[in-house]
């Protein structure tokens, strides 16, 4: 008795901590947390402190979860900006090739490399550094609830998880109506000539149900070249530091000069036929060093490009209520270049 109380009380402390995240799963219609009853609160569905669905009040582990009424009502515009906003995380914005760092329990890394992130429980950690490389390839649209695990998970999700998860689940087509498709567009634009897009669309449609999701994001970002003097347009351009290579350029923008160029893509894609399940995902982000080097040891719009493709197939074969067996494929290849 005394155990179950201290969970409730430990829930319902967590939920101030983070002020105006919901600690719900975004099922319930309701997203103001305080209108919940206390069963409602304790009994929301997660999936991410054991791999298998589980109420809130019975993961074995610290979470937050960020619903999709979340992301609207804080206008967010990425999914870089709800990682930069989760409690107990530390961020480092550089506006270069690696956009974001982030950490948990003030172990600083130079990379995002001991959170494991994952997409629907399949790790999208990059295979050659193990960084989880979160800017502004993934739609919003196509998500329903983001959870973070808050403490060490290797002994279920291995080494990556070494401070926590980030675990995002996406909305699919077979939680609609037989009969039922959805179509979400977005559009943004910004500072900076900045411009984005978003499509998502979904449907159910008697056995077979499909969730499609694209993304694209270019900018010149923020010129910040009279910022703090390491950056200036006058080490970029000095001849006796760069000699020749002045000649040279790239995306079609001489050396010379702050360019910061981002031009950041993703397509996601899933389809279920009864019990078989199949999907792919792909992203591609080109951004350019912003801050990671001053403009003596490097050209700004020098890059790292990075990719991700990832094909998985899955048959899950319920033989009685006690008796599951899933099969499933998984390719997956990363790619860095620059």
């Amino acid at each position: 008795m005394f155990k179950k109380l201290f969970r409730i009380v430990y829930i319902l402390f967590f939920s101030g901590f983070a002020s105006n995240f919901s600690v719900y799963a975004g099922e319930l219609d309701d997203d103001d947390i305080f209108s919940l009853t206390l069963e409602q609160l304790l009994h929301t569905k997660v999936i991410s402190s054991n791999g298998i669905e589980e109420t809130l009040i019975d993961a074995p582990a610290a979470m937050l979860v960020i619903s999709q009424q979340d992301i609207s009502q804080r206008g967010y515009n990425s999914l870089m900006e709800v990682i930069v906003d989760l409690p107990g995380f530390d961020t480092v914005v550089t506006g270069g090739s690696s956009p974001l760092t982030t950490y948990q329990r003030g172990y600083r890394t130079p990379q995002t490399t001991r959170t494991l992130f994952m997409i629907d429980g399949r790790v999208e950690n990059h295979l050659w550094s193990q960084q989880a490389i979160i800017s502004r390839q993934y739609p919003l649209t196509m998500i329903k609830r983001v959870e973070v695990l808050y403490g060490p998970a290797s002994a279920k999700y291995g080494a990556n998880a070494f401070l926590g998860v980030i675990n995002v689940i996406t909305k699919k087509g077979a939680e609609l109506s037989d009969g039922e498709d959805e179509l979400i567009a977005k559009a943004e634009i910004g500072s900076w000539n900045s411009r984005g897009g978003e499509l998502f669309a979904r449907g159910h449609h008697s056995n077979f149900s499909y969730d499609i999701s694209l993304r694209l994001f270019t900018s010149e970002e923020e010129d910040l070249s009279s910022r703090w003097g390491f950056l200036s347009n006058d080490l970029y351009s000095n001849k006796s530091i760069w000699g020749p290579l002045l000649a040279l350029g790239n995306d079609g923008i001489k050396f010379g000069q702050y360019a910061d160029p981002t031009d950041d893509r993703g397509f996601f894609a899933n389809g279920q036929y009864k019990d078989i399940s199949f999907g792919i995902s792909q992203w591609q982000i080109d951004e350019g060093y912003g801050t990671d080097f001053t403009a003596d040891k490097g050209q700004v719009n020098g890059d790292w490009l990075r990719s991700s493709k990832q094909y998985y197939f899955e048959h899950n074969l319920q033989i009685n209520r006690k008796l599951n067996i899933t099969s499933a494929l998984n390719y997956r290849e990363s790619r860095v270049w620059g």
